[in-house]
């Protein structure tokens, strides 16, 4: 845990302004900071920062929070490597309250990451320079690969030596064994994992290399390594887990968040490939199929999935799988449909434009299965549609939206010339009428959301304002004087916590959703002077009304009670005339508490 303390000093050091025109064209306007927000794609700038608070807020997509928050969504981090992404930025040093077992797990991580950092580096520089990777420069050559690709993907080259690593690296042999870089072989001795090969370094999605990937050279298949494979993947360690981790995310990540589109391919070079071919938001399995911890990490930045395998083997695998997660993680999954006997990382070689507009047009999923359903028979002759109609009918049937399923088996209807009646009788409805599909439309639920910004009192607004920016202008500022629950909620919040963010931190969504959008909002030049002269105006308008109620039911209208009617009226009249104190203000703030009380 980290102390709040800390977490305040942070804030504190931390340029907001600096760090978010990494991400976003920033322009000052006022007093805030205002761009086109890197949350979601748009036209015209929404995204709003305060600079002294360290607060932002999209008037589009709504997104909020503060300097941490921002990095966390935008680099899809933890909390604690949020902060200290940016304490490294600040040079801050962050203390942590932790137990001891605790303790020792985090510094074992970061010398596994240290680690694998030096020896991504050192992989990388033996392809750059070494004598012996002259082969292996060859042949990425050949691939089009040049040397601007090379740094950018950080490719390496394995020694063709037993324990070149090892040596290299001078590392404890038991921290080298957790990092699977090494292992002690039959003669006890420290060897290296990798050998002769060039290495693909697989990186977290905050840009830490956790794992590699080594690709032999073709003419290594047959030498007297005695007929190695093609690929050797990093087992996995503390750091890796090959059902979670998508190689590229990390230079992907913000392109797939951009375009909410993540294109997912089956190899490393496919990556490349789609990379060269302009389509950045490509990644990729690291030597396994596509699972749903994947999925569920690609969820979280992008709601469409484009599946872009070799033309043979796209689609054949987790098929009721995908349709399940669809579902689940509201996700459109579709298939970008290559040429026969192409794959996106020979493709993007010989015609990128052919590659990227495959992605472009990809197919749903389900329509893509149902094509290559009824390619495979004779649609000229009769037997030959019935038999595409009833795989194609048995291909739908695993599909769980009905709606979706009766859509489908009119294409098939139109594809095998058939009745789509007859067809209608002969799959699985599971208790449901086809011919009545229109009955599975229901009402949407009314969703109850906070009532817009502009439908709640402005002179609340205003206050509030003031009262994160400018506290000092509203001392004077009273509970009673909000009358919406919302706003109101609000100035419970910062009345009762130290700070902006602690009240943000420690409310409920739709308060702290207000309060960051307030904290961005352009100052308009009202005083806080100003405001509490309207709210105490608008307060005793309220109570005056109760109050000439209060004399009609009196049946002896006091000279005291006529003495203050008249004080109050005169009041009023001073305030519209702006011809007023802040002793009357403060006086009719004792008024309206006093009358509130009785």
């Amino acid at each position: 845990m980290i102390p709040e303390e800390d977490l305040s000093r942070l804030r504190q050091a931390i340029d907001f302004v600096q760090v978010a025109s990494e991400y976003t064209a920033l322009k000052k306007q006022g007093q805030r900071w205002v761009g086109l927000c890197p949350f979601h794609s748009e036209k015209t700038p929404s995204f709003s920062i305060n600079a002294q608070e360290k607060l932002y807020h999209c008037f589009g997509c709504q997104a909020s929070g503060d300097v941490i928050t921002f990095i966390r969504e935008l680099e899809h981090l933890d909390f604690v490597s949020a902060v200290e992404r940016l304490a490294q930025k600040a040079g801050i040093h962050i203390s942590y309250e932790e137990d001891a077992d605790f303790a020792l797990v985090r510094k074992e991580r970061k010398s596994l990451l240290d680690l694998m950092t030096r020896a991504a580096e050192w992989y990388h520089e033996n392809l750059l320079s070494h004598p012996q990777a002259g082969l292996a420069r060859d042949y990425l050559r050949s691939r089009g690969y040049d040397g601007t690709l090379v740094r950018r993907f950080k490719l390496g080259w394995a020694l063709d030596s037993w324990d070149g690593l090892v040596k290299a690296l001078n590392i404890d042999a038991d921290l080298l064994v957790k990092a699977r870089l090494g292992f002690v072989n039959k003669t006890g001795r420290l060897q290296d994992s990798f050998r002769s090969r060039i290495m693909f370094p697989i990186f977290d999605i905050s840009g830490q290399p956790i794992a590699f990937g080594g690709r032999s050279l073709p003419n290594q298949n047959t030498n007297a390594l005695g007929g190695i494979s093609k690929y050797k993947n990093s087992a996995e360690s503390s750091l890796y887990s090959k059902k979670k981790v998508l190689y590229g995310l990390n230079w992907a990540k913000n392109a797939i968040v951009r375009q909410d589109l993540a294109v997912v391919c089956e190899g490393y070079t496919d990556v490349m490939g789609f990379y060269t071919a302009g389509v950045e938001n490509s990644v990729a399995t690291c030597g396994t199929a596509l699972g749903e911890e994947h999925i569920k990490v690609l969820s979280g930045f992008a709601h469409k999935i484009v599946l872009a395998y070799d033309s043979d083997t796209a689609g054949q695998s987790a098929i009721e799988r995908f349709y399940e997660w669809e579902k689940k993680y509201s996700l459109d999954i579709s298939v970008a449909v290559l040429p026969p006997g192409q794959d996106p990382g020979s493709l993007a070689a010989k015609d990128p434009q052919t590659l990227s507009l495959a992605v472009k047009n990809s197919e749903p999923f389900l329509l893509f299965r149902l094509k290559r359903v009824f390619e495979k028979y004779n649609l000229s002759t009769a037997e030959g549609r019935a038999k595409a109609a009833r795989a194609g009918l048995s291909l739908i049937d695993q599909y769980p939206d009905p709606i979706v399923k009766d859509l489908y088996l009119m294409q098939i209807a139109d594809m095998s010339q058939l009745d789509p009646n007859v067809l209608r009788s002969q799959i699985s409805t599971k208790g449901q009428n086809f011919s009545n599909s229109h009955t599975f439309l229901k009402k949407r639920p009314v969703l109850t959301t906070a009532k817009p910004t502009t439908a709640l009192p402005m002179v609340e607004l205003i206050a509030l304002r003031i009262a994160i920016n400018r506290p000092e202008e509203v001392m004077d500022l009273e509970e009673f004087l909000f009358s919406n629950e919302l706003t109101h909620a609000c100035y419970i919040a910062l009345a009762s916590h130290q700070d902006i963010h602690a009240a943000i931190g420690d409310s409920d969504p739709e308060v702290s959703k207000l309060l960051s959008k307030l904290a961005v909002e352009d100052d308009k030049g009202e005083t806080g002077r100003e405001i509490i002269a309207r709210l105490v105006e608008r307060a005793v308008l309220k109570e005056l009304s109760k109050f000439e109620m209060k004399a009609r039911r009196s049946n002896s209208l006091s000279v005291d009670m006529v003495a203050e009617f008249s004080w109050l009226k005169l009041s009023l009249e001073k305030i519209r005339q702006d011809d007023y104190s802040q002793d009357l203000l403060k006086s009719l703030l004792q008024w309206l508490h006093k009358f509130n009380s009785n």
